[in-house]
């Protein structure tokens, strides 16, 4: 199953579309916030909320969301999603993501991303180049690197810590608990 049926970043695309076809005035749900902003807008909603960032630079939050929160954003973006059950994240390059306290979480981004999953049952992730993944208290870790990335795990469960090379490689084990694309 790829990553994106299984973390459900299939239903990020067109966002501000969705927000605005199945939510419209509903409070929590924030379309096109702008490069710079802080898109906190997410925070004890019943129900669903995505963020849409029309540009670079947002920061994006989501916390105790009754069941799903889901951002996009360009590039240089921050994103941080806590105490709701699915939490996922589209970014471009130099992006920073946090996500703890859920149950599944997952990101796609590109170059230069730093992501984090802390005390989550399942975290997922599709790194660019140059990125770095810390999995700590996770259930299980999955991550795709499309190229070189080091990725930590720390007190992953019995899902194991998978980290996926270009080409299907498995990653080079550098031993206390870190693994990598492309060399320790």
């Amino acid at each position: 199953m790829s990553l994106s049926k299984r973390f459900g970043f299939g239903r990020l695309t067109g966002v501000g579309m969705l927000c605005g076809l199945l939510f419209g005035g509903v409070s929590g749900c924030r379309s096109g916030c702008g490069p710079g902003e802080d898109c906190n807008y997410c925070s004890h909603v019943g129900g669903e909320c995505y963020l849409d960032c029309a540009g670079s630079g947002c920061a994006q939050s989501c916390n105790n969301v009754g069941t799903e929160c889901g951002a996009v954003c360009d590039d240089a973006c921050s994103f941080h999603c806590d105490h709701a059950p699915q939490c996922s994240d589209y970014c471009g390059s130099n992006c920073s993501m946090v996500c703890e306290d859920t149950d599944s979480c997952g990101t796609i981004c590109g170059d230069h991303c730093n992501y984090a999953c802390r005390r989550v049952a399942r975290c997922g992730a599709r790194v660019g180049p140059g990125s770095s993944v810390l999995c700590e208290n996770a259930g299980s870790c999955e991550i795709e690197c499309d190229g070189a990335c080091q990725v930590t795990c720390t007190q992953v469960g019995d899902g194991g810590c998978l980290v996926t090379c270009p080409g299907g490689v498995p990653a080079t084990d550098c031993g206390g608990g870190r693994r990598a694309c492309g060399g320790c």
